[in-house]
Protein backbone atom coordinates (compact mmCIF):
# COMPACT_ATOMS: atom_id res chain seq x y z
CA UNK A 1 0.00 0.00 0.00
CA UNK A 2 2.18 2.83 -1.18
CA UNK A 3 0.20 5.57 0.83
CA UNK A 4 0.61 4.29 4.19
CA UNK A 5 3.29 2.01 4.11
CA UNK A 6 4.07 2.44 7.66
CA UNK A 7 0.47 1.14 8.75
CA UNK A 8 1.23 -1.72 6.50
CA UNK A 9 4.57 -1.99 8.41
CA UNK A 10 2.64 -2.21 12.15
CA UNK A 11 -0.12 -4.56 10.84
CA UNK A 12 2.64 -6.92 9.87
CA UNK A 13 4.37 -6.30 12.99
CA UNK A 14 1.31 -6.31 15.82
CA UNK A 15 -1.13 -8.25 14.08
CA UNK A 16 -0.97 -12.13 14.32
CA UNK A 17 -2.66 -15.65 13.10
CA UNK A 18 -4.78 -14.99 16.52
CA UNK A 19 -5.61 -11.83 16.83
CA UNK A 20 -9.10 -10.44 17.51
CA UNK A 21 -9.58 -7.16 14.93
CA UNK A 22 -11.76 -4.42 14.54
CA UNK A 23 -11.84 -2.36 11.79
CA UNK A 24 -13.30 0.93 12.94
CA UNK A 25 -13.84 3.03 9.54
CA UNK A 26 -13.52 -0.29 7.01
CA UNK A 27 -14.80 1.56 4.15
CA UNK A 28 -15.01 -1.10 1.76
CA UNK A 29 -13.28 -4.31 3.05
CA UNK A 30 -9.78 -3.38 1.85
CA UNK A 31 -7.63 -3.72 5.41
CA UNK A 32 -10.43 -5.90 6.65
CA UNK A 33 -9.20 -8.50 3.83
CA UNK A 34 -5.90 -7.80 3.77
CA UNK A 35 -5.88 -9.10 7.70
CA UNK A 36 -7.55 -11.89 6.39
CA UNK A 37 -6.06 -13.26 3.01
CA UNK A 38 -2.67 -11.62 3.74
CA UNK A 39 -1.93 -11.61 7.08
CA UNK A 40 -3.87 -14.83 7.58
CA UNK A 41 -6.20 -13.82 10.45
CA UNK A 42 -7.82 -17.00 11.32
CA UNK A 43 -10.43 -15.28 14.03
CA UNK A 44 -13.61 -13.45 13.16
CA UNK A 45 -13.44 -9.42 12.34
CA UNK A 46 -15.87 -7.07 13.39
CA UNK A 47 -16.01 -4.56 10.61
CA UNK A 48 -18.03 -1.31 11.58
CA UNK A 49 -18.26 0.99 8.30
CA UNK A 50 -21.06 3.56 8.65
CA UNK A 51 -21.33 5.31 5.19
CA UNK A 52 -24.44 3.32 3.41
CA UNK A 53 -22.75 2.99 0.19
CA UNK A 54 -19.45 1.73 1.23
CA UNK A 55 -21.01 -0.65 3.56
CA UNK A 56 -22.56 -2.53 0.72
CA UNK A 57 -19.16 -2.29 -0.85
CA UNK A 58 -17.74 -4.06 2.25
CA UNK A 59 -20.29 -6.60 2.68
CA UNK A 60 -20.08 -7.18 -1.06
CA UNK A 61 -16.37 -8.26 -0.95
CA UNK A 62 -16.86 -9.81 1.91
CA UNK A 63 -19.05 -12.27 0.12
CA UNK A 64 -17.17 -12.75 -3.09
CA UNK A 65 -14.17 -13.46 -0.74
CA UNK A 66 -16.27 -16.54 0.88
CA UNK A 67 -15.72 -14.61 4.35
CA UNK A 68 -19.46 -14.54 5.08
CA UNK A 69 -18.85 -16.60 8.48
CA UNK A 70 -15.61 -14.71 9.21
CA UNK A 71 -16.27 -11.61 9.50
CA UNK A 72 -18.83 -9.55 11.21
CA UNK A 73 -19.88 -6.47 9.40
CA UNK A 74 -21.86 -3.58 10.89
CA UNK A 75 -23.49 -0.54 9.70
CA UNK A 76 -23.42 2.04 12.00
CA UNK A 77 -20.82 4.81 13.55
CA UNK A 78 -18.97 4.33 16.79
CA UNK A 79 -19.21 7.46 19.36
CA UNK A 80 -19.66 8.54 22.81
CA UNK A 81 -23.45 7.08 23.22
CA UNK A 82 -25.87 5.44 21.50
CA UNK A 83 -28.07 7.72 19.66
CA UNK A 84 -28.93 9.29 16.10
CA UNK A 85 -25.65 11.72 14.99
CA UNK A 86 -25.26 14.30 12.52
CA UNK A 87 -23.13 12.86 9.65
CA UNK A 88 -21.16 14.97 6.63
CA UNK A 89 -20.91 13.50 3.80
CA UNK A 90 -18.13 14.51 1.19
CA UNK A 91 -17.04 13.71 -2.39
CA UNK A 92 -14.07 11.53 -0.81
CA UNK A 93 -15.74 8.05 -0.32
CA UNK A 94 -13.04 7.61 2.67
CA UNK A 95 -14.12 11.16 4.23
CA UNK A 96 -17.43 11.24 5.58
CA UNK A 97 -17.87 12.05 9.58
CA UNK A 98 -20.08 12.55 12.50
CA UNK A 99 -20.69 16.02 12.79
CA UNK A 100 -22.18 18.67 15.33
CA UNK A 101 -23.48 20.99 12.27
CA UNK A 102 -27.27 20.18 10.95
CA UNK A 103 -26.91 18.19 7.99
CA UNK A 104 -29.73 15.98 5.98
CA UNK A 105 -28.49 12.77 6.84
CA UNK A 106 -28.16 11.09 10.35
CA UNK A 107 -26.52 8.23 11.46
CA UNK A 108 -27.22 5.38 14.10
CA UNK A 109 -24.55 5.57 16.45
CA UNK A 110 -23.36 3.23 19.34
CA UNK A 111 -20.20 3.32 22.03
CA UNK A 112 -17.88 0.85 21.36
CA UNK A 113 -18.57 -0.64 24.58
CA UNK A 114 -22.06 -1.27 23.65
CA UNK A 115 -21.02 -3.18 20.22
CA UNK A 116 -18.34 -5.26 22.07
CA UNK A 117 -21.42 -6.81 24.49
CA UNK A 118 -22.96 -7.10 21.93
CA UNK A 119 -21.26 -9.02 19.82
CA UNK A 120 -19.36 -10.53 22.65
CA UNK A 121 -16.27 -9.95 21.10
CA UNK A 122 -13.01 -9.12 22.61
CA UNK A 123 -10.34 -7.29 20.48
CA UNK A 124 -6.59 -7.25 20.86
CA UNK A 125 -6.03 -4.89 17.84
CA UNK A 126 -7.99 -2.14 16.52
CA UNK A 127 -7.66 0.21 12.97
CA UNK A 128 -9.40 3.43 14.06
CA UNK A 129 -9.76 5.54 10.81
CA UNK A 130 -12.99 7.49 11.78
CA UNK A 131 -12.20 10.99 10.51
CA UNK A 132 -11.98 12.91 13.64
CA UNK A 133 -14.15 11.05 15.84
CA UNK A 134 -11.71 9.34 17.91
CA UNK A 135 -12.00 11.47 20.79
CA UNK A 136 -15.92 10.14 21.01
CA UNK A 137 -14.95 6.48 19.98
CA UNK A 138 -12.74 6.37 23.19
CA UNK A 139 -14.80 7.91 25.43
CA UNK A 140 -17.75 5.50 24.41
CA UNK A 141 -15.02 2.74 25.43
CA UNK A 142 -14.24 3.48 28.65
CA UNK A 143 -16.57 1.27 30.50
CA UNK A 144 -15.31 -1.57 28.80
CA UNK A 145 -11.51 -1.21 29.12
CA UNK A 146 -12.52 -0.08 32.95
CA UNK A 147 -13.81 -3.57 32.87
CA UNK A 148 -11.68 -5.65 31.03
CA UNK A 149 -7.79 -6.05 31.58
CA UNK A 150 -6.93 -7.42 28.14
CA UNK A 151 -4.44 -5.37 26.25
CA UNK A 152 -5.16 -3.81 23.16
CA UNK A 153 -3.34 -2.17 20.41
CA UNK A 154 -4.46 0.64 18.57
CA UNK A 155 -3.57 2.08 15.46
CA UNK A 156 -5.33 5.65 15.22
CA UNK A 157 -5.29 7.59 12.10
CA UNK A 158 -5.35 11.36 13.79
CA UNK A 159 -6.94 14.46 12.29
CA UNK A 160 -5.90 17.43 14.70
CA UNK A 161 -7.96 19.82 13.05
CA UNK A 162 -10.26 18.13 14.78
CA UNK A 163 -9.51 18.59 18.33
CA UNK A 164 -9.75 21.19 20.64
CA UNK A 165 -10.22 22.39 24.52
CA UNK A 166 -13.72 19.91 24.87
CA UNK A 167 -12.69 17.32 22.64
CA UNK A 168 -9.13 16.50 23.50
CA UNK A 169 -7.14 13.42 22.03
CA UNK A 170 -4.56 14.31 24.55
CA UNK A 171 -6.67 13.83 27.01
CA UNK A 172 -7.98 10.76 26.10
CA UNK A 173 -4.55 9.19 25.29
CA UNK A 174 -4.06 9.70 28.99
CA UNK A 175 -6.71 7.75 29.90
CA UNK A 176 -5.44 5.19 27.56
CA UNK A 177 -2.02 5.23 29.02
CA UNK A 178 -3.11 5.42 32.88
CA UNK A 179 -4.59 1.99 32.59
CA UNK A 180 -2.24 0.17 30.27
CA UNK A 181 0.68 0.82 32.64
Amino acid sequence: WPREPEFMHLFHEKIKTNSNIIDLGANIGYLTLYFKKVLKVKNKILAIEPETTNFKFLKENIKLNDLDNEVICKNLAIADEDTDKYFEMSDHSNLHKITKKITSKKIKCKTLSSVLEEENFRPDFIKMDVEGAEVEVIRGFREYLKNNNKKISILFEVHPDEYNDTRSFNDELKFLFSNFE
